[in-house]
């Protein structure tokens, strides 16, 4: 408990209650009628917005007692994100007809998996875009495929020359396309994660572990991979969406001992059992999620509580979407010792430090040769001083 009340303050703690796939089995249930003074409910609706679990948070509405006019606000999100369901479903019957007429094979991550998969109805979860996985030497046919069903690439935002582009997918990991007539967005990756060290074997070899499976027969990994997948992507980010760690608490509500067991091997075949650890340890301290037996070794290492603490600062920190400035420092130094932290694969820390240091946008600027993307990590903390000395300019 002193881990949690040192950096989280009442706002959070109800927030943190609310999601819980059982409000009443977190240590936080009850937290707004025990301790003294008011509940600032602005706040607490801006870290609503901010972790993104509007339609979770209003369907434990009732039981938290908020405000009635917060409550009536919250409302209309399930109802939004039963609409980008609805769209997700209907993008990716698309994709999958078009992507099928000219062989590009294909893998369908996170968002609508999760929603159908784990929560008692898909509109409880948010979903954005669309996660899609493609061979990388198939990128230009998917881009084709999609802009012919009437997507355009918004990130990057510039125009790639051949240099640009392979730079580009050097250190990144997707591009970003939007269709404006319905809004739909979608995430084109030719890697999983933006380091290539992280999960290589995935990466690598994903054909081999995918099957039609999931939402409406979509081709997705097998369900421990996809789970290995999800916590490296939330670990990632520090769990600093407090979305993603939501999803893996109802993933493991919903694994069994045999599930746990693959899990396990998996987690030690894609040497993340630290950050899974770490994941496992939130969820128990903050949701009271209890872990299969298969399970509970990763969380009890010192390093797996050591990574739990970096993430509960970012999760509880004051950083606006987008990331910290020059003046977040000691947020910013707990994001890098994090990110160095994710994987002992042979060279990930040097990729992760490069990702840390890099701007991808700084390459409209730079006219970088091919295969000189590395250049951006002593490029881009110049080129940010600059902003931050002479802003506007």
């Amino acid at each position: 408990m002193t881990l949690m009340n040192a950096d989280f303050d009442r706002e959070l703690q109800i927030l943190v209650c609310a999601i819980a796939p059982n409000p009443a089995a977190s240590p936080f249930w009850g937290v707004q009628h025990r301790a003294p003074g008011p509940i600032d409910w602005t706040q607490f609706e801006a870290l609503v917005h901010r972790h993104r679990v509007g339609a979770l948070v209003s369907a434990a509405s009732r039981d938290l007692g908020l405000p009635p006019e917060l409550a009536t606000r919250l409302g209309s999100e399930e109802e939004a994100n039963a609409s980008a369901y609805l769209r997700s479903i209907a993008v990716l019957r698309e994709v999958d007809l078009a992507f099928g007429k000219v062989s590009i094979d294909w893998l369908l991550l996170k968002g609508v998996l999760l929603a159908e998969g784990f929560y008692e109805r898909p509109a409880l979860r948010e979903m954005i875009d669309i996660d899609l996985l493609v061979d990388q030497d198939r990128i230009e046919d998917a881009e084709t495929v999609l802009r012919g069903l009437g997507f355009e690439r918004y990130y990057p935002r510039y125009d790639l020359s051949a240099a640009q582009r392979t730079n580009f997918m050097t250190i990144q990991s997707a591009f970003a396309f939007i269709r404006k007539s319905d809004g739909a967005q979608l995430d084109l990756h030719w890697r999983t994660m933006q380091n290539p060290r992280f999960l290589p074997v995935i990466d690598n070899e994903w054909k081999k572990m995918t099957a039609r499976d999931g939402a409406a027969g979509f081709p997705a990994l097998a369900e421990d991979i996809h789970f290995t997948y999800v916590l490296a992507h939330g670990a990632k980010h520090g769990w600093s969406r407090l979305k993603w760690l939501a999803d893996v608490a109802r993933m493991l509500c919903s694994t069994d001992a045999a599930g746990a067991e693959l899990l396990a091997a998996s987690l030690e075949r894609h040497r993340i059992g630290t950050i899974a650890g770490a994941a496992f340890r939130l969820c128990r301290s903050l949701f009271g999620t209890e872990l299969p037996t298969a399970l509970v070794p990763f969380a009890e290492t010192d390093a797996a509580t050591r990574n739990q603490r970096w993430a509960m600062k970012m999760i509880a920190a004051d950083i606006p979407h987008g990331g910290a400035g020059f003046g977040d420092l000691r947020y910013l130094a707990t994001r890098v010792r994090n990110s160095m932290s994710l994987s002992d694969h042979p060279g990930f820390k040097r990729q992760a430090l490069l990702r840390e240091l890099a701007r991808p946008a700084d390459l409209e600027q730079l006219p970088l040769p091919a295969g000189a993307s590395g250049l951006l990590a002593i490029a881009s903390p110049i080129l940010a001083l600059g902003r931050a000395i002479r802003p506007g300019k």
